[in-house]
């Protein structure tokens, strides 16, 4: 009964939450969700979101936010460390080093977002932000090398976050990301194997697209 009191409120797209979602589906956890759809263009309107942001009783109010029974709060990190804490711990780490290791590598991919979304929003620039980031992911790539998953043999919530930009740069390129980087493309093959991601994947539960709100120049 418990799980059914879970409830993750986001965007009516991918984003920020799709890595709390593969965590979730990945712990087999049952949960709910509120999808807030931007309007169209010109105007974006983010009404449906805005009328509701102050009286849900969030002390920090934002997207994404997850209600667990009396237990509301935002910020999407915290919400992965949460539910890693509460029904997976593996997905934080097994040990204090690689805890560690997941602490820094999510500060690494960090960096990758707030680079990606800049150019998604604001300036549109596909070629310019694989001159970014592409630096970024080499060194992720480097990091990987030949481990199944980033800390080694099991999946932490890293790899679904970088499974995410992964997936966002392929769409972008036509795959042609993937055919550059063949070791990401085999840590995308590795995540799309494990029984429950696959069962997700194939659900009328994932939506595929899309990956930025309907502002996004990219």
């Amino acid at each position: 009964m418990e799980d059914q009191q879970i409830t993750l409120g986001y965007w009516k797209i991918r984003g920020l939450a799709q890595p709390i979602r593969f965590c979730l589906e990945y712990a087999n956890v049952k949960y709910n969700e509120v999808l807030y759809e931007q309007g169209d263009g010109p105007e974006f309107s983010r009404e449906c979101w805005l009328s509701e942001k102050y009286n849900i009783g969030l002390d920090f109010p934002n997207l994404p936010y997850f209600i667990d029974g009396q237990l509301k709060f935002t910020e999407s990190n915290a919400i992965l460390r949460y539910i890693a804490h509460k029904w997976c711990p593996q997905l934080n780490g097994k040990t204090y080093e690689d805890f560690a290791k997941v602490e820094m590598l999510n500060g690494i991919l960090n960096d990758i977002k707030s680079c990606t979304t800049m150019h998604c929003y604001r300036t549109g620039n596909v070629e310019q932000m694989k001159k970014e980031v592409y630096p970024m992911f080499d060194a992720v790539t480097k990091y990987l090398g030949n481990k199944k998953f980033l800390v080694g043999d099991y999946v932490t919530y890293v790899d679904f976050i970088l499974y995410e930009y992964t997936e966002l740069f392929a769409s972008v390129t036509n795959n042609q990301f993937y055919e550059q980087y063949p070791t990401l493309k085999q840590l995308k093959e590795n995540i799309e194997s494990i029984e429950t991601i696959k069962e997700y994947l194939n659900s009328e539960r994932f939506s595929a697209r899309p990956f930025n709100n309907k502002i996004a120049k990219i």
